[in-house]
Formats: C-alpha cells, sequence, structure tokens
C-alpha cells in the first residue's frame, strides 16, 4: 500500500504542473474557480468585475441592466444614473414623490399630500379647505363661491350671482327687480311698486299712490304737484327736483335745486314748499311777491302779483302787492285748510269748510255762496270750487264761460285765466271756457291732477307722466320726455 500511494503521487506531481492548476493566473486553484480562464468574475456570476455592481455578490446586477447599480434593473427605475431615484413600482410618474404620498402617480406635475391634505390641485396655503377636495379656487373670500359668480368676493356674507342677479343682497325670489340694485324686497315693499310698505297708500295694489302725493289715501292727489302760470309749467318730479318748461323772461323757468312738495305759478314766479316746511320762490319779484316770509308751512298759492300760505298753524300769510283799493296781501284771521290765489284777490277754506275771501270783488269773483267745499281755486277773476257733494260751482268771471261748469262729479278743479278744468270721479278730465288756444279741449285718458294757467293746461296722468294742451308758444305744453310726478 506504501507503495502504490507513493506511485499515484508520484503520477499526479508528474501531470499536474503549476499552470495546470491555476490557468487565468488569478491566484484560485482551477478546483476553486468558478471559471479558470476568466480572471475578472470574483462573484462567478458570469459578469466580469469591471461591468458587475457587485462582484462579490453573485446577485448583484451588471451595469449594462442597472446603471447606477442600486439594484433596480434600468427599465424598472425611474433615474438609472441616480442611485438614490425610485423605482417606477413605488413612483409611478417618477416625479420623486412615492405613490402613497403623490395626489396623483400619474401626474409628475400633482400636488403632494403633505402640501395639498385633499389633494384637489389647491396648496394647503392657498386652499380654503384643505379637507374638502371640492372647495372651489379662485375665491378670495372662502365662502364656497368663486370670485367671478361671487357679488362679493372679498365678503364670504355676500351672496351669489346666480341668486342676486343685481348684487344688492336681496335673492332673487325676494327682490322686486333682481336687474336693478336700488329696487325694493317683497319684504319692504309687498306691491313692488317702487314704494315701500309704510309709505304705500295699498302694499297689495301696484297703484302708485303714496302718502307722499296722497295725504289721506283717497285716490286725491295732495295739491301742488303740477302747476301752470302765465306761459311756464313746473312740477315736481318723482325724485322731489323741481322741474320747469316754458318761458324764463323773469327766472321762472330756473327753479332752486333740493326737494320740495309743494309748487305754485303764478305769471312770471312761482312758490314752492321744501321738505323742510320753508318755502322758497323764483321769477318775478316786482310786487315782492317772491319774498316769502320765515316759518313752517303747509299749503302755498302763488298769484299774479301776491302769493299766500298756510303755516303750520294754520293761519294764513300773504305777501307782494297789497293795493289800497284791494288789500289782497290781507288775509283773514282764523285758520284755514286750504288758499288760492288769483290775479287781485285770494279765497280760502275755513275749518267747517265753509270759503273766505277777501281783494278784488270787482265781478263777484271774492263772493263765495254760502256752502261747503272740499277743495277751491281761483282764477283771473273767477273762482270754482268742488262741493262736498262732488259737484262743481263757480262765481266771477268775465262771460268766456269759465265759470259755467258741466254737471258730475268731480274730485278736483283748477281755475285758469279765462277757462277751467276739473278731474270727474271716474278721473276723466273736462274743461270749460275760453277755447281761443284749445286750452279747453281736455285730452282722453286717466288724469289724476289738472292744471289751469293763461291759455294752457297740463294734467297728471294715471302713470304719473304730464300731458299738456292749449298753448305752447313757449314751449310751457312740451313737458320733459322723461318727467314723472311718481
Amino acid at each position: 500500500m506504501l507503495v502504490l500511494l507513493s506511485l499515484n503521487t508520484v503520477f499526479y506531481a508528474c501531470v499536474l504542473t503549476p499552470s495546470n492548476w491555476d490557468r487565468d493566473r488569478d491566484g484560485i486553484i482551477f478546483i476553486d474557480d468558478c471559471d479558470d480562464d476568466n480572471a475578472n468574475d470574483m462573484d462567478c456570476d458570469g459578469i466580469v468585475t469591471a461591468n458587475d455592481c457587485d462582484d462579490a455578490d453573485p446577485n448583484s446586477t451588471g451595469i449594462s441592466e442597472d446603471n447606477d447599480c442600486d439594484g433596480i434593473r434600468t427599465a424598472d427605475d425611474c433615474d438609472d444614473t441616480n442611485p438614490d431615484s425610485n423605482s417606477v413600482f413605488e413612483d409611478a410618474d417618477c416625479d420623486g414623490v412615492v405613490t402613497q404620498d403623490d395626489c396623483d402617480d400619474n401626474n409628475p406635475d400633482s400636488t403632494i399630500v403633505i402640501e395639498d391634505a385633499d389633494c384637489d390641485g389647491v396648496r394647503t396655503v392657498d386652499d380654503c379647505d384643505d379637507t374638502n377636495a371640492t372647495m372651489p379656487t379662485n375665491d378670495f373670500d372662502c365662502d364656497g363661491i368663486r370670485t367671478a359668480d361671487d357679488c362679493n368676493d372679498s365678503d364670504p356674507d355676500s351672496t351669489p350671482i346666480a341668486g342676486d342677479g343685481d348684487c344688492d343682497g336681496i335673492l332673487t325670489a325676494d327682490d322686486c327687480d333682481d336687474a336693478d340694485p336700488d329696487s325694493n324686497s317683497v319684504f319692504e315693499d309687498a306691491d313692488c311698486d317702487g314704494i315701500q310698505t309704510a309709505d304705500d297708500c295699498d302694499d297689495s295694489d301696484d297703484g302708485l299712490l303714496s302718502f307722499a302725493i296722497d295725504n289721506n289715501c283717497d285716490g286725491i292727489l295732495n295739491l301742488g304737484l303740477i302747476s301752470t302760470g302765465g306761459s311756464q309749467t313746473c312740477g315736481i318730479h318723482r325724485s322731489g327736483n323741481i322741474e320747469c318748461w316754458g318761458s324764463n323772461f323773469d327766472g321762472e323757468g330756473s327753479p332752486p335745486g333740493g326737494t320740495f312738495v309743494q309748487v305754485s305759478s303764478g305769471d312770471r314766479n312761482n312758490c314752492a314748499i321744501a321738505g323742510d316746511g320753508r318755502i322758497e320762490c323764483w321769477g318775478s319779484d316786482y310786487s315782492g311777491e317772491g319774498d316769502p316770509p320765515w316759518g313752517n308751512f303747509d299749503q302755498i298759492a302763488a298769484g299774479t302779483r301776491h302769493s299766500c300760505g298756510i303755516t303750520s298753524y294754520g293761519t294764513i300769510e300773504c305777501w307782494g302787492r297789497n293795493s289800497n283799493a284791494h288789500a289782497e296781501s290781507t288775509p283773514p284771521s282764523g285758520t284755514f285748510v286750504q288758499v288760492t290765489v288769483g290775479y287781485e284777490h285770494s279765497c280760502a277754506i275755513k275749518n267747517d269748510g265753509s270759503v273766505e275771501c277777501w281783494g278784488s270783488d270787482f265781478v263777484g269773483q271774492s263772493s263765495p255762496p254760502d256752502e261747503t267745499f272740499e277743495q277751491i281755486s281761483a282764477g283771473y277773476m273767477h273762482t270754482c270750487g268742488v262741493k262736498t257733494n262732488g259737484a262743481i260751482r263757480c262765481w266771477g268771471g268775465r262771460g268766456y264761460g269759465e265759470s259755467t261748469p258741466p254737471g258730475g262729479s268731480f274730485i278736483h278743479v283748477t281755475a285758469g285765466t279765462y277757462h277751467s278744468c276739473g278731474i270727474t270721479s271716474n278721473h276723466r278730465v273736462e274743461c270749460w271756457g275760453s277755447g281761443s288756444a284749445n286750452q279747453s279741449v281736455a285730452p282722453n285718458g286717466t288724469f289724476m291732477q289738472v292744471s289751469a294757467g293763461d291759455e294752457h293746461s297740463c294734467g297728471i296722468k294715471g302713470d304719473g307722466s304730464v300731458e299738456c294742451w292749449g298753448s305752447d308758444f313757449n314751449g310751457q305744453g312740451t313737458p320733459p320726455s322723461t318727467f314723472r310726478i311718481y
């Protein structure tokens, strides 16, 4: 046995030379070498060291399939030049945000949940509610209404345009006119006629009568909303301002600014009561007719050369010409409810409905009948009144028919120079007397008040507009197209 073993040893020694033990000369004999023909593959994975991401790990990838050697193959790596980049399995859109932290892992421009909790595309610092993805963007006041749809995007309590067309704070369903921010709501103007409930004669009827123009809401307008003079006309616009048209020889066509409740026109002069009760006059002042006293007045009447008014105490004060012959500016004592002024005479209704006149009585214009009246009007040299039974009675006159009224029931009467007009109980105009310029040819239609001047007349129609007839020589018969009493 010893001989044989020795012979074997000799045999191997003769066959295996050093060059056969390590052919690739990598220091690893062939029995321990995975590839004794390749000295550059330490982990024996078939990838040479220079191309192996980890030649000590046979499970590592090769550079050709994992360029950044981060263990993620190129096809699955978001950035195969950056070993810190994510794989597509954990960051589908390769935006650097892993799927669970990404609002949209298919969109590299999407927001991340740590800065956009509700993933609505609006970052937390810019989001009205970052727990509600349905909250709109472009909503400065964060009230849930986009700026373009918000009446006031700096006020979270403002209304949306869709529900408040005119953005007046009143919802469409409650707004009388949702295209007009100045219109009323149905809560303050039930019939939506533009007159608030507190000022409306009937807030269930869209008729336009208010306390401001019909004090006792009886359908008869307050006196002095329209007044005709020699060749001018003045009226109180629904805004409260006075507008005049026609002649302006002495400034009678240039009213003062401010708001007024009543106006009266004389020949070339006018006077009006302001909202605070004082009187302002303009136009001629030849005899002091344009120089009213101080104080508060409830009613005004302007004549040719003198004017009178009823004070807040019910007494009468007059100013202007006060001739020795007529004493037209010397009123009687006592209290009165209405006063009217003509050429050289005046008349007034006492508290008991009887009438007292003063001044010239040349043709009986200052000699009223012993009857009771609701309203009276003095013309040039005649006077007419509506009796308590609705009939019209006139006295004085020069024979032009101005003192011969028709029969029937009336609610208003006005006396001019040589003609007169009245409003019937069914709101029609009837005129009588001189028709030299067709001033007594009344138009058809519904009228609420009428005023007779020298040779023209004007009336307030049912819709608040004004219509005139008769002479228009100086434009006194052409009211402004936009003028409305109410």
